[in-house]
């Protein structure tokens, strides 16, 4: 085979099949206040993965929710053909119009959401096909891993998850002193997002949990889910402003050390003695400089970092210290790529090595 071949083929080692499923989509995005499914799947498997993950949900929609049988128009009956490609263009139709497939940009990860709010609910059909797989050992899909039912999407603050867990809470745990108690665990999960306290995510769908009902969480009787995503984009500006933040204090600070080096008795030989006014003035002046080259600094730091580990941790689909590491390394090699070769490399060890210690000390869950 031509070299040309290779180039075009689809496992060539020419082929442009990363840059097709691993390419920024800005208008990729999870629809708010929407019920669906987060699948995971095989690593750049993503389109294929929602084309069978859309054959099994239609599959157990119709088992659910059988279709009627299509009434002759006359009393001696019609066309058979006629009607059998009616009703089959009626079914095609309807099974396009109940799931839509969204991208994530996160590898191994797509999400399914349901266009109707009639019939089974995301929970009760992944429910019926959990017990169909234990029942029959058969496994329904090659690529699909893991079906997640998600009742309600809402953004990543604790207002949003606090009104959009009310409605769900109440219909899960109803309330009532006739009412036996359910025991209840909370799951707390989270990709390229760690923005949220995991504590205060937890509360605030708890508290809307009835007195009756006690948490178990060893062997609970129902399991509230909790997956949270983040921008990369984002993260990455919220970082950069931070590190800037930072950089002005910590140049304030040293800017207002190195002008009192001068003091008001004239004590240094290479200095005349100066009035307050003029230290003062002097220190001012050194601290806007030296905020602004801290600023610059610390913010490109913070975003290299943000940027670097939110883009690992989606390519990775993995959240553990081996993105720090990975991000750490990136950020050093990135900031001394100025000064050569070497310095890039021990900037990249220096980095990686620095980040894994404060991974440690945070105690990365």
């Amino acid at each position: 085979m031509s070299e040309s071949k290779r180039k075009q083929g689809h496992d060539g080692g020419g082929s442009n099949k990363r840059g097709k499923y691993f390419q920024a989509n800005k208008s990729a995005a999870i629809p708010l206040n929407s019920r669906g499914f987060l699948i995971t799947c095989l690593g750049g498997k993503e389109f294929q993965a929602s084309r069978e993950a859309l054959s099994v949900l239609n599959e157990y929609y119709e088992k659910a929710c059988p279709a009627k049988p299509a009434s002759s128009s006359k009393p001696g009956g019609g066309d058979l053909s006629n009607e059998l490609e009616a009703e089959i263009q009626q079914l095609k139709t309807e099974k396009d119009h109940l799931f839509n497939f969204h991208k994530t940009n996160v590898n191994g990860l797509i999400y399914i959401s349901m266009k109707t709010a009639e019939g089974p609910c995301p929970v009760e059909l992944i429910s019926s096909m959990a017990a169909d797989v234990k029942a029959t050992q058969q496994c329904k899909s090659r690529l699909c891993l893991r079906f997640m039912p998600v009742q309600v999407v809402c953004y990543a603050s604790l207002d949003d998850i606090r009104k959009a867990s009310e409605d769900l809470v109440k219909a899960a745990f109803p309330a009532g002193d006739d009412i036996a108690p359910i025991e209840y665990a909370v799951v707390y999960e989270h990709r390229a997002s760690v923005t949220l306290d995991r504590l205060s995510v937890i509360n605030a769908v708890v508290d809307h949990v009835p007195k009756p009902h006690k948490v178990n969480l060893k062997e609970p009787k129902k399991t509230i889910l909790e997956e949270f995503m983040n921008n990369c984009a984002v993260r990455t500006g919220l970082s950069g402003v931070m590190g800037m933040g930072l950089g002005v204090l910590f140049g304030i600070l040293m800017g207002s050390m190195d002008g009192a080096g001068v003091g008001m008795d004239g004590n240094l030989a290479t200095q005349e003695k100066q009035t307050v006014r003029q230290v003062a003035r002097q220190m001012f002046t050194t601290a806007r400089s030296r905020s602004w080259t801290y600023a610059k600094g610390f913010g490109a730091m913070g975003a290299l970092f943000a940027g670097s580990e939110c883009v690992v941790e989606k390519m990775r689909a993995k959240h553990d210290i081996w993105n720090s590491v990975y991000a750490g390394c990136a950020t050093g090699g990135v900031l001394g790529a100025s000064a050569g070769p070497k310095a890039a490399c021990v900037g990249c060890v220096t980095f990686a090595a620095f980040s894994a210690f404060i991974d440690k000390i945070m105690d990365h869950d």
